[in-house]
């Protein structure tokens, strides 16, 4: 990945780029030393943590264009991924995106590769989980990962659902069975996948957690907005999965 920022850095007006994964680790960069890896790290995490969604301000895998008195950022959406780049105000957008659509395709796939899982033993459910709610699974699985149903909450819900645009709620129970899926401890952000028409959002995740009952495992609440931007109507099917590569994971909303 290294050598391809590097390339990416022959464009004139480039002052420096790194690549970081959709879970905010970053992965490389070319940067002056003046950057040092703190405060890249640190950007990396607004990226992926951003409050708006990166690929629809993009207009799907475009370009952002952030412009300044003196500098652009440049942020280019990957499928797994994003590219950042830090550019003079002067820099030559049509000679860049040239650039990136052929260094961005090699950065996803190489940051792909790296972050293959590996096989991995089973881990104890986080202090505080319900150990009884691993008794029997409730929910649909398939090869690829945990099925669950989707449950719109409109705005008379309240304005707790009304802001939730980009989170996901499941219960105890449902969070249990798809960490013991892909065998990966507490998590705390989800990728879902419309079956019906692939469309994807990675989000966050807020654990439910008055659900003794049971009543409401196998669902995945979500937003008017978020259900329109995956188009999911009420009881169509989401997958669930997760990042698997590494990095540190948290229950939400305990």
């Amino acid at each position: 990945m290294q050598t391809v920022l590097q390339h990416v850095n022959t464009v004139p007006g480039i002052i420096g780029s790194m690549v970081c994964d959709d879970e905010g680790r970053l992965a490389a960069h070319h940067f002056p030393p003046l950057f040092d890896s703190t405060m890249l790290e640190g950007t990396a995490r607004i990226l992926a943590n951003s409050p708006f969604t990166l690929e629809e301000a993009a207009g799907g895998n475009e370009l952002i264009d952030l412009r300044y008195n003196d500098a652009r950022i440049i942020v280019k959406p990957l499928p797994s991924s994003y590219v950042l780049l830090l550019c003079t105000k002067t820099i030559n957008l049509q000679l860049l995106t040239i650039a990136l659509n052929v260094a961005g395709k090699k950065l996803d796939k190489l940051l792909r590769e790296r972050v293959q899982p590996a096989t991995a033993a089973p881990v104890p459910a986080p202090a505080g989980f319900p150990q009884t709610a691993v008794v029997a699974p409730t929910v649909q699985t398939t090869d690829k990962g945990v099925v669950l149903h989707v449950e719109v909450m409109n705005n008379s819900a309240g304005t707790y659902w009304e802001n939730m645009l980009d989170v996901v709620a499941v219960t105890h129970g449902t969070a249990l069975e798809i960490s013991n899926f892909f065998k990966t401890g507490a998590f705390r952000k989800i990728r879902l996948t419309n079956l019906a028409n692939g469309r994807s959002r990675h989000l966050p995740v807020q654990i439910i957690a008055d659900d003794k009952e049971h009543r409401y495992d196998g669902k995945a609440f979500i937003s008017l907005s978020l259900a329109e931007r995956l188009k999911a109507a009420n009881g169509e099917r989401l997958l669930a999965e997760l990042n698997i590569g590494g990095g540190l994971f948290g229950w939400e909303g305990i």
